[in-house]
């Protein structure tokens, strides 16, 4: 048995306490998971095989950093709903196709939460989108997106794994030839 309580709660996310019996060999000391919403992330690509891009000042880490889009999900849509609406609010983007990549986990020592990754094909910009947010959009071919990678500028690793799940699950080569 073991006895949960939340311990500190915003609109954002709640941290709760639990502290778990002898059996399950964790010891006395209580244990913090953090709950928040479930997440999306979208590896939208254009016509032209380009992946867009924003970078968006992140309060958490006091810097501006480079991502692909992504966000939250409602309490009253689907994470396919939330993929569109995210894609669309950060960046005026609308996708002819969105797939399915599955969902996972981060971060599974502390947080709770499952994040959607979604493909979509045939990315193109809105001209009637007006922004409502401070984020910088671009585009980027998969071979300058590697370079950002390789440099140490583009640090959304939820992201990197979207890339490995495009290509396995549907063949997408977004960077190019494997090596033997």
């Amino acid at each position: 048995m073991s006895s949960k309580k939340t311990v500190f709660q915003t609109k954002w996310f709640s941290v709760e306490q639990e502290v778990f019996d002898a059996k399950a060999g964790l010891g006395k000391d209580p244990y913090y998971r953090i709950h928040c919403s479930d997440g999306v992330l979208v590896l939208a690509l254009t016509d032209a095989g380009e992946i867009v891009l924003i970078r968006q000042f992140r309060p958490v880490l006091n810097e501006h950093t480079l991502e692909i889009p992504c966000g939250h999900v409602d309490p009253t849509e689907s994470p396919r709903q939330a993929a569109r609406r995210e894609l669309y609010e950060e960046t005026g983007y609308v996708c002819k196709k969105l797939i399915s990549l599955g969902a996972g986990r981060l971060k599974m020592d502390r947080f709770a939460n499952w994040e959607h990754a979604f493909l979509g094909i045939g990315a193109a910009k809105d001209p009637k989108f007006v922004a409502k947010e401070d984020i910088e959009v671009s585009l980027a071919p998969p071979a300058k997106l590697a370079k950002l990678v390789s440099a140490g500028k583009f640090q959304q690793w939820s992201a990197l794994a979207l890339l490995l799940l495009a290509d396995g699950k549907h063949g997408f080569r977004i960077f190019g030839n494997r090596r033997s």
